[in-house]
């Protein structure tokens, strides 16, 4: 489920400090595969994510899982996968309760490592996500959320 590991340290390093980011994985589903390389499986799992009292606009949430969504998962639609959802809520001290669920399937394979954890027919593997290699992310510019009057890109929550 490298999906949800990788977008929760994106959210957590560029809005939200760890302590102020609820996630988790609920509705998984194995689909189990074979192919000529042997045994192989795919994931597919909805991910929650959730803020509380948080000082961040929603628009600037949406825009970093969209960016996000662009760079890791560009084949979402030829997955069938559905929009991702939110809620919102505006708190009397001005800030929010967010959220974003966002489902996502991942193909799991075996590749040859001799350092592995898995052996068969004397050859030893481990599981790669598809996930690693969706894209090369050094090409892409990064988005980030500055503070235009101070040109600081830390929010504090």
């Amino acid at each position: 489920m490298e999906c949800l590991q990788h977008l929760t340290d994106h959210l957590i390093e560029k809005i939200v400090g760890k302590n102020k980011l609820n996630a988790w994985a609920e509705d998984g589903e194995i689909i189990t595969s074979s192919n000529a390389t042997g045994d192989g499986f795919e994931v597919k799992y909805t991910c929650n994510f959730e803020m509380l009292d948080v000082n961040i606009e929603p628009v600037m949430l949406f825009m970093l899982v969209v960016s996000w969504l662009n760079k890791y998962d560009p084949d979402r639609a030829t997955k069938s996968l559905p929009n991702p959802l939110f809620f919102t809520e505006r708190l009397d001290s001005g800030h929010y309760d967010l959220g974003v669920k966002i489902e996502f399937q991942e193909q799991y394979d075996f590749v040859e490592d001799e350092n592995g954890k898995w052996k068969s027919n004397g050859v030893i593997s481990r599981l790669q996500s598809d996930f690693s290699n969706v894209i090369d992310v050094d090409e892409l510019d990064v988005l980030e959320i500055v503070d235009s009057h101070t040109n600081d890109n830390k929010l504090q929550n």
